[in-house]
């Protein structure tokens, strides 16, 4: 009964030890969204917010998950742990933290560019079908479809503001001075760059092979509670990767305030 009762003890102390923490968290994004900072620093506090905010909505899908659904705590993690990344790439140097804003427009671009062909796929598949459908039907309701095949298929693929949205994108890209042809860097190669990519790759591989339709995930379906070891480093896991992102960026506000790095030494 004494064990019983420490470790009933020790659980409520760490949940409200974490309890603090989110709301540490969410002091550190109201205090840098007040802040009043210069024209060229606003894109830079609005990352700092931006990356709070998902930080504290991955963290409640790993307490959600460890509770009822391990692939959820694993898909949290996984994010939390993409943050991190993130989070120690931007504060590097004020030329990472511009690249990451440049990524933000590459993203909405291939985003919207992503949205046309595949409402052109879409459609293409959609007429197929109502003309399969067709050959099969007989009478008013064949001729229905017929009047639905013919309208659709003058009408086309409805890409006009998907396309538009990807052409502004895409000037403001030139605009800026970067190529058509740019992508992101994956968060692997930006591990590499702060040559932290021997922990991240293990992990990230790991929680991969738990979130994506991988063999391993659709064969840890059949058998209930499969998953459940892996709960501790989840949790773990999960816990370190949100206080890491929260102290660096706390410190880097408290040191030289809301505003780009410093450019990196030569």
């Amino acid at each position: 009964m004494d064990q019983q009762n420490t470790d009933s003890n020790l659980i409520g102390e760490a949940a409200i030890a974490m309890a603090q923490v989110l709301q540490d968290v969410r002091q550190l994004r109201q205090r840098i969204g007040d802040t009043d900072v210069a024209d060229e620093h606003i894109g830079f506090r609005n990352l700092l917010c931006g990356i709070l905010n998902c930080a504290l909505v991955d963290y409640r899908s790993v307490e959600i998950g460890i509770k009822k659904f391990v692939e959820l705590a694993a898909w949290g993690t996984r994010n939390l742990l993409e943050l991190k990344i993130t989070t120690d790439y931007i504060l590097a140097s004020e030329e990472n933290a511009l690249q990451f804003q440049r990524e933000a427009v590459i993203d909405a671009k291939e985003f919207w560019e992503a949205v046309s062909k595949s409402t052109k796929s879409t459609h293409k598949q959609f007429l197929a079908s109502v003309t399969a459908q067709i050959n099969q039907e007989q009478g008013s309701f064949k001729e229905a479809l017929e009047t639905v095949l013919q309208r659709d298929s003058a009408q086309g693929a409805q890409t006009t503001e998907p396309d538009s949205e990807a052409a502004a994108l895409k000037q403001v890209l030139l605009d800026i001075g970067v190529k058509d042809s740019a992508k992101p860097i994956q968060t692997g190669k930006k591990a590499e760059d702060l040559q932290v990519h021997q922990d991240f790759y293990p992990f990230n591989k790991l929680y991969s092979k738990l979130v994506h339709r991988t063999a391993l995930s659709i064969a840890s379906s059949i058998t209930q509670g499969s998953l459940d070891a892996l709960v501790p480093l989840l949790g773990n896991s999960a816990v370190i990767n949100l206080l890491s992102i929260y102290d660096r960026i706390k410190c880097h506000v408290e040191t030289i305030g809301v505003r780009l790095p410093p450019k990196e030494t030569p």
